[in-house]
């Protein structure tokens, strides 16, 4: 997906839902890396 497609993409949602969005996706993505960090702690 283009850079451009992207911006269009992101003109066209609502501001509100896309940080929303944004928020959980990052959410997401702390909650994989610590479930992941505490699965080779306690490997260890």
């Amino acid at each position: 997906m283009g850079f451009g497609q992207v911006l269009l993409r992101q003109h066209h949602i609502t501001h509100s839902s896309f940080y929303a969005r944004q928020f959980n996706q990052i959410l997401n993505g702390m909650f994989i890396v610590v479930f992941l960090a505490g699965d080779i702690i306690t490997l260890e």
